[in-house]
């Protein structure tokens, strides 16, 4: 038998990345400088728990909080782990009112900041 899953426990907060999950903090913060305006570092790096498919973090800088949301490295199919979608949807809800939250009263969708679309990280 399977145990019985603690969403709490499971999918709530933040915690360091591991292993794959781990990105180059120095690399991403000069991304973010030269392509995310007002950004402002140093930044701080933390994986949101759960949502395994794609991972997705939290960037903590002197300018803000960000959420960063990327495909899993490795091979995958052209259609699976589609974040390049998600971010089209999302950039085009940016300040609509289509989006209910847990009360059911819509509140203006987030905008998306910026696309990268490398599948692979760089160091440069």
């Amino acid at each position: 038998m399977s145990e019985a899953v603690n969403a709490e426990a499971d999918f709530v907060g933040t915690v360091e990345p591991e292993g794959a999950d781990r990105l180059d903090e120095a690399a991403l913060a000069r991304w973010m400088g030269a392509n995310v305006d007002g950004f402002r570092g140093p930044l701080h790096l933390t994986k949101f728990r759960g949502g395994q498919s794609n991972p997705t973090y939290k960037i903590e800088a002197a300018s803000g909080n960000y959420v960063l949301r990327r495909k899993p490295f490795g091979v995958l199919l052209p259609s699976a782990h589609a974040v390049d979608r998600e971010y089209r949807v999302q950039a085009g809800l940016a300040g609509s009112s289509a989006l209910a939250n847990q009360s059911g009263k819509s509140s203006p969708a987030r905008s998306s900041t910026r696309r990268c679309s490398t599948d692979q990280p760089s160091s440069g």
